[in-house]
């Protein structure tokens, strides 16, 4: 019996390089990525909103609201919008300086009235005594331009004052303490204006940002499992592979959408920017160009366009081995060349 070991045939290995994605090329595939990303969020904000505006809630809010600025004399409607009464005379170059003060002088009475007519008769005494101090105290060159006369505020004659200057004076009373006081002394449509934040900024705004983000960047990835891209890195034949560049994971790659999405986007808003900063530096300056999910994950974008991204060191073999038994032993450090 012949009891020699047998000689054993050396197996051949595959030799895989990959090259990392070029910068410019990564900054313009985010930048594509974004530009997507903001397009769908203005598409999907002004639909949630469109379904919001048929609700039974928010039509009666908004006739509410209507209602509370046009009966005030405060607003003006046009084309179905409601518009403040400087705007709505102020682009209207049909009328005058003198039908201009006309006007505003008939919209501070109609002001006074529904004031007096809606609010308890302490609260419109503390405005129309702070309206008349207002006027008295409007000065042209150093001169009044209102006197009091019999209990009676009326122009100051001796004022040279022009129309426009009296309308200034009306102009800045509308723009500031009218449109206070609509907010301040009315407790239903400070809740009905508050309310209408509160839905576009907790609810539209939200589902918007999340279905375009979604979209953009995390459907194409589950979609597209080979290299996990994007729109943008589809174009520049960019992959994005785990440490071992063999294809990312599903789990890993949903945990670099979260890192990304929550822990450097959303932190960001409470945190000046810092998460946002830390992320952009990591990328621009460290030696692996990898930003802040990257690196944590030990991820990396690698130039696709000559070698594909692997599932398993298997297919990778039989991808190189042309019917050889051949061992594909990966190893990040000396696989990803510059």
């Amino acid at each position: 019996m012949d009891n020699r070991n047998p000689i054993q045939q050396e197996t051949p290995k595959v030799n895989i390089k990959y090259h990392r994605a070029d910068r410019t090329k990564r900054v313009m595939a985010r930048i594509i990525d974004l530009f997507i990303c903001a397009a769908l969020g203005v598409i999907f904000f002004f639909s949630v909103r469109s379904i919001v505006q048929t609700t039974p809630s928010y039509k009666n809010r908004e006739e509410r609201i209507h209602l509370h600025k046009t009966e005030s004399g405060v607003y003006r409607t046009r084309k179905g919008k409601d518009i403040d009464l400087v705007s709505y005379y102020k682009d209207n170059k049909d009328v005058t300086e003198f039908g201009k003060k006309k006007f505003y002088q008939e919209g501070l009475t109609t002001f006074l009235s529904y004031c007096k007519e809606k609010l308890p008769d302490n609260e419109y005494k503390e405005i129309k005594t702070g309206f008349d101090e207002y006027l008295l105290k409007a000065n042209f060159k150093d001169v009044p331009r209102f006197v009091l006369l019999d209990n009676q505020i009326s122009e100051n004659k001796e004022c040279q004052a022009k129309w426009a200057d009296y309308n200034k004076v009306y102009e800045d009373y509308f723009d500031v303490e009218a449109n206070k006081i609509l907010y301040n002394y009315f407790p239903q449509y400070q809740k009905d204006i508050h309310k209408e934040s509160i839905y576009r900024i907790a609810l539209e705004l939200p589902i918007a940002v999340v279905l375009s983000s979604f979209l953009t960047y995390r459907l194409p990835g589950l979609i597209r499992k080979r290299g996990r891209k994007t729109i943008g890195r589809l174009i520049y034949k960019i992959g994005l592979t785990e440490r071992t560049l063999l294809h990312v994971r599903t789990g890993r790659y949903l945990a670099y959408g979260f890192i990304r999405r929550f822990a450097i986007i959303s932190l960001s808003f409470l945190t000046f920017g810092i998460p946002l900063i830390i992320d952009i530096s990591r990328f621009a300056f460290t030696k692996n160009r990898q930003d802040f999910g990257e690196y944590r994950l030990g991820l990396y974008e690698i130039d696709d366009s000559i070698e594909p991204i692997y599932y398993s060191l298997a297919e990778a073999t039989r991808s190189h081995s042309s019917g050889k038994k051949i061992s594909a032993a990966f190893s990040a450090p000396n696989r990803l060349d510059e």
